[in-house]
């Protein structure tokens, strides 16, 4: 993944902070599959715009945003926020569906939300929703959750779900949750780990007598101000080199141990009310990537929001990594 804003901090940050508009683009080896609905049909909402509804590739399937809309009639259900959050997620799983992929091997939920007061009832629906697509027992972490409040979707809509699953057969390798404090800084951290479908970049990398083995993996880290003490952008970056050395710790006891393998691509969300330059919060957050022993060039987009809608967040970070596991032969 590359951030368009990213190349702009990386060479000074002035356009960074001055740009209207941010591209994101993905990129993968093939093969890919796409699903586009481009007609009305009973199962799922056909496209509203140019976009693919749908993107299979690398052990991931990237679901696009849905709305709450009624398949057949493209309404927004009735009823308000909660009806069309259920929509939307009943919708996301049914576009998973249509390329023979499953909902219970979620590995991240992005939610959307216009209105504040909505931001708690929302959290819940989709929390139960993860729990309801859980294979794992009772209690046990749930894929990374993140909802944000923004300043309008298309259709004037309440909500919007977007769903990222893993597309391979081996499903969600490991969820994790932990906490991580440096400083200023408090991270709320989660994680979810797949099987990449293109195992070529493990090839040959892993130790003498093992075989490398590679991974996606999404790190979500919701940002709170330790001790009621202001954010300092220093600490985060800190804190968060000290959260990916924690995700290799964990990941390593569980699969092999493991290694960074390319770049990584990180998404920051932050509070309008901050205050913070955009362009200053790449600069700090590719800074601290590049000290975290990564092989490649990473990438860092940073975009404002409204709010975010986790109990005190005051930031919430996506990074997306590839981690190469070895297991030794007995």
């Amino acid at each position: 993944c590359v951030g368009a804003s990213a190349r702009a901090a990386a060479a000074g940050g002035e356009a960074a902070s001055q740009a209207q508009v941010s591209l994101e683009v993905l990129a993968s080896p093939s093969p890919k599959r796409y699903l586009h609905v481009s007609s009305i049909s009973e199962w799922a909402p056909r496209m509203i715009g140019p976009y693919c509804q749908m993107t299979s590739a690398g052990g991931v399937a990237h679901v696009a945003g849905n709305l709450g809309l009624i398949p057949h009639s493209m309404v927004l259900a009735e009823g308000g926020v909660a009806p069309q959050t259920r929509l939307a997620l009943a919708n996301s799983a049914a576009v998973l569906r249509g390329l023979g992929h499953d909902s219970r091997n979620c590995i991240g939920l992005v939610v959307y939300v216009t209105r504040e007061e909505d931001l708690s009832l929302v959290h819940r629906i989709c929390r139960a929703w993860l729990r309801r697509q859980a294979v794992a027992p009772a209690g046990a972490p749930l894929p990374p959750l993140l909802v944000l409040q923004v300043g309008g979707l298309p259709m004037g809509a309440a909500v919007e779900a977007q769903l990222e699953a893993a597309a391979s057969q081996t499903g969600t390798l490991l969820l994790a949750e932990w906490v991580e404090v440096h400083q200023s800084v408090l991270l709320r951290c989660s994680a979810a780990v797949v099987a990449a479908a293109d195992q070529a970049a493990a090839h040959g990398s892993g130790d003498e007598g093992g075989e490398g083995t590679l991974h996606r993996v999404m790190l979500q880290c919701l940002v709170n101000a330790a001790h009621t003490a202001d954010l300092d952008l220093a600490h985060l970056a800190r804190a968060v080199r000290e959260a990916r050395a924690s995700l290799l710790a964990r990941l390593s006891q569980a699969l092999g141990s493991g290694r960074l393998c390319g770049s990584s691509f990180t998404r920051c969300f932050c509070m309008i009310q901050l205050g913070f330059d955009m362009g200053v919060v790449e600069r700090a957050l590719l800074q601290g990537c590049c000290a975290g022993g990564e092989s490649g060039t990473p990438a860092v987009l940073a975009l404002p929001v409204e709010r975010v809608g986790h109990g005190g967040a005051q930031m919430a970070l996506q990074v997306h990594l590839g981690i190469v596991t070895t297991r030794r032969r007995s």
